[in-house]
């Protein structure tokens, strides 16, 4: 027997670099999901600069978020245990999968001349990316303008991009809906009108 050969040790455990790993992981994910809370999707911050660089100004920030459908979900959950909140509330929300929603203050209320300007960048903004403008409203100092994407087939999920510039208040918002929902909503409200 051989005196001088050794025996193989233990592999030596390091759990803690696999701990400082997973808590590194942990933290990473965190500094994200809180990051694509806090911003808009890349459509929504598109048709927001498009906007602000058509009219020459620079609004100021009130909220923006990006609620995803785990957020969504538990909105939804949470709104069972509010009975004071209306049916349609709740069917719109049910709707609703993802939104990106942004609301600004702007310097002063643009003139009917900005707004148009505001649009028809909007307009080819969105165009390079695949959107044409489904629906625009003017009345007075308010204009309303929906934008569907090119691949807009009334499936079962849509992906809508909003702006609505009323007086001196900017909102932006993208999102992505379910149709059936939507269609039970219009149907309650008395279906569309007849043009």
């Amino acid at each position: 027997m051989n005196a001088n050969h050794a025996t193989p040790q233990a592999p030596r455990r390091r759990w803690w670099v696999w701990l400082l790993g997973i808590l590194g992981a942990s933290l990473l994910l965190l500094a994200v999901g809180v990051y694509n809370l806090l911003t808009l999707t890349r459509d929504a911050a598109v048709l927001r600069d498009s906007v602000r660089q058509a009219m020459h100004e620079r609004p100021s920030t009130e909220i923006q978020f990006t609620a995803g459908p785990v957020l969504l979900t538990a909105a939804r959950a949470g709104l069972a245990f509010a009975p004071y909140v209306p049916a349609e509330a709740r069917m719109a929300l049910r709707a609703l999968r993802k939104a990106s929603v942004g609301v600004y203050t702007l310097p002063h209320a643009p003139d009917a001349t900005q707004r148009q300007a505001a649009l028809l960048a909007a307009d080819q903004r969105l165009a390079e990316r695949g959107w044409h403008r489904a629906v625009a409203v003017n009345d007075g100092d308010s204009t309303v303008a929906i934008y569907a994407s090119e691949a807009f087939g009334f499936g079962t999920r849509e992906h809508v991009c909003v702006v609505v510039l009323e007086g001196e208040r900017l909102v932006i918002a993208a999102g992505t809906v379910a149709a059936e929902p939507l269609v039970q909503l219009v149907e309650k409200r008395g279906g569309l009108a007849k043009l």
